[in-house]
């Protein structure tokens, strides 16, 4: 960015090693504009104008984030200005799980509330199946070899020579080897996001890896490459170092069996330490996009623990989540429970195929007698199994109804199809959750079943069942 450390804009805060002016932090037009810190910092400092969080470690205690996330979150002024950029504040991270626990910690426009079952609603019972965990250490390491082997092979080798070479995946499929991590630069302005898309990229800097000191991105990349195929990631990484790793990886305590299974599936020879974890890192979207694809396609082989059945009915109580500020103006009268209101009915707390159809559901002339919202995880709600390549996991339909007529509908409510035609769907395992769905309903066929998409602004779309 251009801004040394003896510009007088950047400061730094570590143990023993403070700011020359540390009152200019706490000024609204105070000389520092970047503070690098690590966790010396994190408990009672002040810097109204923060704003910009970029987090390059991992981990950190709870209580270091709370004040870290704390502090950025603050108006300066104390007030809003009804201006996007100026009323958010902004975080940049590698660290998935810290991301994840934020997201879920700031979603405050939402609180929890108890509702309480109708005393007229409809006594609907169901057979529940779930896993008591799921299967992600129940995965056969060699099954996962053998799975991605063949996916690599299919996409990748082209010449049918059962292994893969380098100069051909650098032409037909824009691979990377070497040991220089590739890099990007943009040049325009960029306030947001969305606007940093439309930025024009001007070189692809590169530099020579170094294990240590890129151990993060090399981590990140390892990670995201076992998130798509769905397990541990463990397992992902032998099964990586497996098919690519150098030989001098082996170690001693390896069995000469181990040695001939690796030497059998490599799949790039000759690749050293520093190639291995470069190929992983400029690889990364490629590997991902082949890695999920394994994951929502293939079946691989896994040591299935048993699937557990009981009888499941509409709990007497149970807790959503209504808007914090905006009051319920409407009951939906069909659902289930006493005064379930639109102020529930507000992304993101629903999706839009979501309002749609509840909305759908209140309408006399479609039947509908009642609708139960299911939760997204947890004992006390509706679950089956769905199947991915190498484990299983509950699968929670979005909404238990009945018709006028008595009938049972289970129903899954994807992400609909906008006005323009683009599909809103995000979840990359409906075709999983849709066959699970359908083999439920041959086992009951006094069951009526559904996946519901919303299509524009007025329509609805179905598939389904006709019992």
């Amino acid at each position: 960015m251009g801004y040394s450390q003896n510009s007088g804009l950047v400061s730094s805060w570590f143990s023993g090693d403070h700011p020359d002016n540390p009152e200019e932090i706490k000024k609204l037009n105070g000389q520092y504009s970047f503070l690098l810190f690590k966790q010396a910092i994190a408990t009672g400092w002040d810097c109204p104008r923060a704003k910009i969080l970029i987090k390059l470690r991992e981990g950190g205690t709870e209580s270091f984030n709370i004040q870290t996330i704390g502090r950025i979150r603050r108006m300066p002024e104390r007030k809003h200005y009804d201006n996007e950029i100026l009323d958010n504040c902004y975080l940049y991270t590698l660290d998935s799980k810290f991301k994840e626990e934020l997201i879920n910690s700031l979603n405050d426009s939402f609180y929890t509330y108890q509702y309480q079952r109708k005393q007229n609603a409809p006594s609907i019972t169901l057979e529940k199946e779930y896993l008591d965990g799921n299967d992600r250490f129940a995965v056969n390491p060699k099954a996962v070899v053998d799975v991605v082997r063949k996916q690599m092979l299919k996409e990748c080798d082209k010449k049918n020579k059962g292994i893969l070479d380098k100069k051909e995946l650098e032409q037909a499929k824009g691979f990377v080897f070497g040991t220089k991590l590739k890099t990007e630069a943009i040049e325009g302005v960029a306030r947001t996001t969305h606007d940093m898309l439309a930025l024009n990229k001007i070189f692809g800097g590169e530099h020579e890896i170094n294990n240590h000191d890129d151990g993060f991105i090399i981590r990140d990349a390892k990670r995201r490459i076992a998130k798509a195929i769905g397990i541990d990631e463990n397992i992902s990484n032998n099964a990586l170092k497996i098919l690519f790793g150098p030989e001098d990886m082996k170690m001693s305590f390896l069995s000469q069996e181990e040695i001939e299974f690796e030497n059998r599936n490599k799949l790039i020879q000759g690749m050293s330490l520093r190639e291995y974890n470069a190929f992983l890192v400029n690889n990364r979207d490629q590997l991902v996009e082949i890695f999920s694809e394994i994951s929502q396609t293939e079946i691989g082989q896994i040591e299935e623990n048993p699937i557990l059945k009981k009888t499941w009915f509409i709990p007497k109580y149970q807790y959503y989540k209504q808007h914090r500020r905006l009051p319920r103006t409407k009951n939906q009268e069909k659902n289930v429970f006493e005064n379930y209101g639109d102020n529930i009915l507000i992304q993101p707390n629903r999706t839009y195929t979501e309002l749609r159809f509840e909305e759908w559901c209140e309408k006399e002339e479609n039947n509908v007698k009642w609708i139960y919202k299911n939760g997204d995880k947890g004992e006390d709600f509706f679950s089956i199994v769905y199947r991915k390549a190498f484990r299983r996991n509950n699968f929670y339909p979005d909404y238990i109804i009945q018709l006028n007529n008595g009938d049972i509908w289970i129903i899954e409510a994807k992400g609909g199809i906008n006005a323009n035609g683009d599909s809103n769907n995000i979840d990359s395992y409906a075709k999983n959750k849709f066959e699970a769905l359908k083999e439920y309903g041959k086992k009951h066929k006094e069951i009526h079943w559904g996946f519901i998409r919303a299509v524009g602004t007025r329509h609805l779309s179905f598939q389904h069942n006709l019992g």
